[in-house]
């Protein structure tokens, strides 16, 4: 997913999330979010058989319902917004695992790793659940724009986007590209999300984001291939 932080700060290193307020910089919702999951702290604080872990994962199935509802929702606008819903309640439960970790003084390696890991998973269900919304029984779907037409296998064009994305994670990780990570349903990207459910252009999303993903490819192959900037590898890794 494009992020925005790169965009109007390019240069910017991608750097390891230390501490919350470096983790509130990347991204302004996650400010709002904060605000918003508070109460809810309070309320899972004293519960002490949900932990952080536990939340992480309760969260990753909100996540997964959400991809459900999105699948069986055929063009119903209502059935789509609440599965928007469903997703946004999933990355709160995102920001309320750590809360309450930092809070119990229970922030570990492996818990934020679990985190980390999960995260990476939450735009796995989004993906497939638009695929089965739009895909006929023969797994293929059209995307129509006035009289242009493209019929596709969907999950031809799911393994193109993953495939780059994959990809372009590594060359993020490595780089000030634009795109910085793959995750769609996080943070301020869940909005994007639950605009492209409310106005139902799934079809189009889909063919846009491959398109996006296929650019940032060869945008960054071209560009380490041909740069001429000298810049030293201390490790002598190739």
């Amino acid at each position: 997913m494009v992020s925005l932080q790169k965009i109007f700060n390019p240069k910017k290193i991608n750097h390891v999330k230390i501490n919350s307020e470096d983790f509130k910089k990347e991204d302004i919702t996650v400010r709002y979010l904060r605000i918003i999951a508070r109460p809810f702290v309070d309320i899972i604080e004293p519960i002490t058989f949900l932990t952080p872990n536990r939340l992480t994962w309760i969260g990753m199935l909100f996540t997964f319902l959400a991809g459900y509802i999105i699948a069986i929702a055929g063009d119903n606008n209502l059935i789509l917004f609440s599965a928007g819903f469903v997703g946004w309640v999933g990355l709160l439960f995102d920001v309320i695992d750590g809360e309450i970790a930092r809070r119990r003084g229970m922030c570990t390696k492996n818990g934020a790793w679990l985190d980390s890991s999960l995260e990476q998973l939450k735009g796995v269900p989004f993906l497939v659940g638009i695929a089965f919304n739009i895909s006929d029984a023969n797994g293929m779907f059209t995307l129509v724009i006035g009289d242009f037409s493209l019929t596709q296998n969907v999950w031809f064009v799911l393994f193109i986007l993953y495939a780059c994305l994959s990809f372009i994670s590594i060359g993020a990780s490595r780089s000030t590209f634009i795109y910085e990570e793959q995750r769609l349903v996080s943070h301020g990207h869940a909005y994007v999300a639950w605009l492209i459910l409310i106005f139902n252009v799934l079809e189009l999303y889909l063919v846009l984001h491959t398109m996006a993903a296929l650019f940032g490819v060869i945008y960054i192959l071209a560009g380490k291939t041909f740069s001429t900037q000298y810049v030293p590898n201390p490790d002598n890794k190739t």
